[in-house]
C-alpha cells in the first residue's frame, strides 16, 4: 500500500468478514475525520446495514466473474455522523490467508444530485422489499439488495417463480395501463416462499425505454400465521363439538343404567346400576317430572322402611304434585 501513501485521492482498504478497515492514507483519514490511523483501524463497523454487506458480496462476484474489472459507485459513507456523499472506485484484493478485502478510491461526485434523489437512493438500497427495473425482454437493469439476498444476481428472472406463467404476466404490463397484482411462490435452496408481486410500466430514466417496475414484498411468514390462527380455530370447534357429544352421550348412560319402569297403575321402579348419587337423583327426577297422561293421577311417594303406607318426606326434591305412587328402589352397587 506505500504506493498509495502520499496520494491526494482518499485511498482505504476494507475487509469483509467481519466488516473492518485495514488500511488507510492520509487523505483517506481527513476524509473519514479520524485523528491517527491507530484510532481509524479501530472503529466498531458492527453496525452497518446488512445491505451494505449484501452489496459487497453483489460487487466481489461481479469482479471475479470477470464482468467487470472494478466497480464504480456513487454512495454516502457518515464520519462521525457527517454525510459525505462520493463517487467510489472499488477494487477486489485477496488477503494472505485468502481473506477478501476491498480496495477503495473516493473522489468528489460527478454531479451534485438533489437531496430528494440521494434520499430516495439510500432509502432503495435499505428496504426489505424487493425492487428490480426490468427491460422489455425481461432482463433485469438493476435490483436492489433486498432482491439480491431474495433471489440472488446469477438466477435469470424465469428461474425466480414456481409458476412459469409468472414472467409473462409480468412483461404483459408494457401492454396495458394496469398494474399486475399477484401472490408468487418461489423456491430456493429447497425453501418456498410466498411474495407479494406487483408490476407496473415506467420508463428508464437513463434512455427512455419501456421498462417494467417490479415489487415483490415477503408474505410468508403472515401468510403462516394466518394459516396457523384458522388452524388452530378449527380444532377448537372441532374440540367444543367432541365434548358436547361426550356429555351428551354420558347423560344418556345415566338414562339407561336408571329407567323408569312403570310396574303398576300407582308405582313406578328405578332399577339402579351404581351408586345413587345426587346428580343420578336430579336426573331421575327431571325424568319423573313429566305430568300424568288425563284422567290418571300420579302423585309422587315414597315407602319408608318398615312403613306400609307411602310417605312424601319433607327433603324430597320431587314436587309436591306427584301422584301416590310407590318408590321402589332396588339399586346395586
Amino acid at each position: 500500500m506505500a504506493v498509495f501513501g502520499h496520494s491526494p485521492i482518499p485511498t482505504w482498504v476494507a475487509a469483509l468478514d467481519p466488516l473492518r478497515f485495514m488500511w488507510a492514507n492520509a487523505a483517506a483519514l481527513e476524509l473519514w475525520r479520524a485523528t491517527s490511523l491507530e484510532s481509524f483501524l479501530a472503529r466498531d463497523l458492527s453496525d452497518t446495514s446488512p445491505s451494505t454487506r449484501v452489496q459487497y458480496l453483489e460487487w466481489a462476484d461481479s469482479i471475479r466473474s470477470g464482468t467487470v474489472q472494478h466497480i464504480e459507485s456513487e454512495w454516502t459513507i457518515y464520519p462521525h455522523g457527517v454525510p459525505r456523499r462520493l463517487l467510489g472506485y472499488i477494487s477486489l484484493l485477496e488477503g494472505e490467508a485468502g481473506e477478501t478485502m476491498f480496495l477503495h478510491h473516493a473522489l468528489p461526485p460527478k454531479d451534485e444530485a438533489k437531496v430528494e434523489t440521494l434520499r430516495g437512493a439510500e432509502a432503495l438500497r435499505h428496504i426489505r422489499t424487493a425492487v428490480v427495473l426490468l427491460d422489455a425482454d425481461g432482463e433485469r437493469l438493476s435490483l436492489n439488495p433486498a432482491a439480491v439476498r431474495a433471489f440472488g444476481r446469477e438466477r435469470a428472472l424465469h428461474e425466480w417463480f414456481d409458476d412459469p406463467a409468472v414472467v409473462p404476466a409480468i412483461l404483459g404490463v408494457l401492454e396495458s395501463d394496469e398494474a399486475h397484482l399477484a401472490l408468487v411462490e418461489s423456491t430456493r435452496d429447497g425453501k418456498r416462499r410466498v411474495y407479494a408481486l406487483e408490476a407496473h410500466r415506467t420508463c428508464d430514466p437513463a434512455t427512455g425505454q419501456p421498462t417494467v417496475l417490479l415489487h415483490l414484498r415477503d408474505e410468508t411468514q403472515r401468510l403462516g400465521a394466518e394459516r396457523d390462527a384458522r388452524d388452530k380455530s378449527r380444532l377448537i370447534v372441532e374440540l367444543e363439538v367432541a365434548l358436547a357429544t361426550v356429555e351428551a352421550q354420558r347423560g344418556r348412560i345415566l338414562e339407561l343404567s336408571a329407567p323408569i319402569l312403570p310396574t303398576s297403575d300407582r308405582t313406578l321402579t328405578v332399577p339402579l346400576i351404581g351408586t345413587l348419587d345426587g346428580e343420578r337423583m336430579r336426573s331421575i327426577t327431571e325424568r319423573c317430572s313429566t305430568p300424568s297422561p288425563p284422567g290418571r293421577s300420579a302423585t309422587w311417594s315414597s315407602t319408608s322402611p318398615g312403613s306400609s303406607s307411602p310417605t312424601r318426606p319433607a327433603s324430597s326434591p320431587w314436587p309436591r304434585w306427584f301422584g301416590p305412587c310407590a318408590w321402589s328402589g332396588r339399586g346395586r352397587s
